[in-house]
C-alpha cells in the first residue's frame, strides 16, 4: 500500500529516485507474493522505463519467471479442461506464455552477461544469471524446440562445469537429444555426467543446488545410463 501511494502521489514523478525505486520494489514484492500477473505489469513497466539501471538486471529475470509461472498455471488448467474449444484456446495461451518466457530469459541472460563483463555481479545477480541459463533450456524444451534447448543446456554446462547443478544440464540435454531421436548422443551426455560427478568434490553443495545428494545422483545416472545402453541379444 505504501509503495502504491508513492507511485500515485503527486509529490513524486517517474523522474525521481523514490518513484523509480518504489516501482521496482512493488514488482519484486508482488512476485514474492506470487501475484505473477500484477508483478509482471509492474516489472515490465520498470524495465521499460529504466532499462539501464542495476535494478533492471534482476527485474528482467523476475519478469521472465512471471511468464513461466503463468504458463505453469495455464498448463494445470489445460489438464482439467474438457471443452475442446476452450482447450485449444488454453493451449495457444500456454504456448504464447512459454514463448514470452523464452525471449525474456534470453534478454535477462544477455543483460547479466554484459554487466558481468564490466563488473563483478552481486550474489543475487549471479543467482539470477544461473537460473536464467537453466530456465531457458527448460522453457525451450517445453515448447518442443529441442535443438535450441540442447544449445541452451550446453551453454549451462560450459558456464557451470565445476558446480553440481551442471548434472541437471547433462540430464536435460539427454532428454532433449532423445526427443531428437539421437539416442547415442543422449547416452554420451549421461556418460559425461557420470564422469563429471566423479570429479566433483565430495563436499560439494549437491542438496543445496540440485534435487539430489551425490549418492542419489550416482544411482540415478547409473540407472539411466544402463537403460539407455543398447541391449545385447
Amino acid at each position: 500500500r505504501l509503495l502504491e501511494e508513492n507511485l500515485e502521489s503527486p509529490a513524486l514523478t517517474p523522474a525521481s529516485v523514490e518513484w523509480r525505486d518504489s516501482l521496482f520494489a512493488l514488482g519484486r514484492l508482488l512476485y514474492w507474493q506470487q501475484q505473477f500477473e500484477e508483478a509482471a505489469k509492474r516489472l515490465d513497466e520498470a524495465v521499460r522505463r529504466y532499462p539501464d539501471t542495476p535494478e533492471a538486471l534482476v527485474a528482467r529475470y523476475l519478469l521472465a519467471e512471471c511468464s513461466r509461472q503463468a504458463a505453469r498455471a495455464e498448463s494445470k488448467r489445460l489438464e482439467s479442461e474438457r471443452v475442446e474449444s476452450v482447450r485449444v484456446a488454453r493451449y495457444q495461451k500456454l504456448r504464447e506464455l512459454l514463448a514470452s518466457a523464452a525471449e525474456q530469459f534470453r534478454q535477462a541472460q544477455e543483460a547479466l552477461v554484459r554487466q558481468q563483463d564490466q563488473r563483478s555481479l552481486t550474489p543475487l545477480e549471479k543467482a539470477a544469471l544461473r537460473n536464467a541459463v537453466f530456465a531457458s533450456g527448460d522453457v525451450l524444451y517445453a515448447l518442443g524446440r529441442y535443438d535450441e534447448a540442447v544449445r541452451a543446456y550446453r551453454q549451462a554446462i560450459q558456464r557451470y562445469q565445476h558446480s553440481p547443478e551442471v548434472l541437471e544440464a547433462y540430464l536435460q540435454t539427454a532428454r532433449a537429444l532423445r526427443q531428437l531421436n539421437q539416442p547415442d548422443e543422449a547416452r554420451a551426455a549421461l556418460e559425461q555426467a557420470r564422469s563429471v560427478l566423479a570429479r566433483l568434490k565430495a563436499d560439494a553443495a549437491f542438496a543445496q543446488t540440485t534435487n539430489y545428494t551425490a549418492q542419489q545422483w550416482q544411482e540415478l545416472l547409473d540407472e539411466l545410463t544402463a537403460a539407455a545402453s543398447p541391449q545385447r541379444p
